[in-house]
């Protein structure tokens, strides 16, 4: 195992799992931020780097494509379009680099970038 990525719906779980982990995984850890009115006791305070920094908390990813947003990847090449987060960096030898708190993964030639887009807004009838 080269990493872990915590991603599951209970912050508290992503937060106790990233403590467990960090010592027993040869790679990093990452979590999905909390959100930041957790109430949880450890969920905003332990290890693991934070994916996708702390506006694209789990709730936020969650509703945004609950309300439609996809996921789309493109060439690292092409413009980012309006209102597309990356996630993820899929580097030319295939390493899959995450955008996090601590680090943006900076693009080169050749890679692909994973996007969220935005949810679609509708025309009032």
């Amino acid at each position: 195992m080269t990493a872990v990525v915590l991603a599951t719906d209970d912050d508290a779980f992503n937060a106790l799992a990233s403590i467990v982990m960090q010592d027993n995984v040869d790679g990093p850890v990452y979590r999905v931020g909390p959100s930041h009115e957790s109430h949880g006791v450890v969920a905003q305070y332990t290890g693991g780097d934070i994916l996708f920094g702390r506006s694209l908390v789990r709730h936020v990813l969650a509703e945004r494509y609950g309300r439609g947003a996809r996921f789309v990847a493109q060439p690292a090449t092409a413009p980012l379009p309006p209102e597309h987060d990356t996630l993820f960096v899929v580097r030319a030898d295939r390493r899959l680099e995450p955008v996090t708190e601590k680090e943006e993964s900076v693009p080169r030639d050749g890679d692909t970038l994973v996007l969220l887009g935005p949810a679609p807004t509708h025309a009032p009838h």
